[in-house]
């Protein structure tokens, strides 16, 4: 506000009303647009793990297909390794080594419909590109409760849905 001095010149004694409100409105669509890019970026964290994996799997389908040879993947705390059984033995994949979790990434699975192989516990790809059912659920450690499930039936028709 600005009020004159008795010489003709003004002076500022404080804000108006409305220079608050403009000043609060625009500090409100910062944290807003700031708060929305945050939550974007966990579910676009959840979404990067979630397509790694469904493209390990798709891969080991169309290479048990191709090569007409069985496939295991088998999940564990750190990642997912992918082997192949040649000449009677299970040997561990050169073409995708073993593939960590994004950091920060909790990653939980259904051992119903895994099997076990040799001492793997995993989920099977068949040469006719028939896989072993399975759910695996992707979540931010920090935050158990956010997370999305991802669920596939013996022909690899994926379903997810957003916890």
């Amino acid at each position: 506000m600005f009020r004159p001095k008795p010489d003709g010149t003004s002076c500022q004694q404080g804000f108006t009303l409305l220079e608050l409100m403009v000043v609060m409105v625009i500090m409100a669509v910062v944290v807003s647009v700031g708060v929305l890019n945050l939550g974007g970026n966990e579910q676009a964290q959840l979404r990067a793990q979630q397509k790694q994996f469904q493209g390990v799997f798709e891969w080991a389908r169309d290479q048990a297909t191709f090569e007409q040879k069985l496939f295991l993947l088998q999940p564990d705390e750190k990642g997912i390794r992918l082997w192949v059984r040649r000449q009677a033995e299970w040997v561990e994949s050169a073409r995708i080594p073993f593939r960590p979790w994004q950091e920060g990434l909790k990653v939980e699975w259904k051992t119903v419909g895994m099997v076990r192989q040799e001492g793997r516990l995993g989920w099977l790809v068949w040469p006719s590109g028939e896989v072993t059912e399975g759910e695996i659920r992707f979540a931010l450690s920090a935050k158990a409760d956010v997370g999305e499930s991802l669920a596939w039936d013996g022909f690899l028709q994926w379903k997810n849905s957003e916890e």
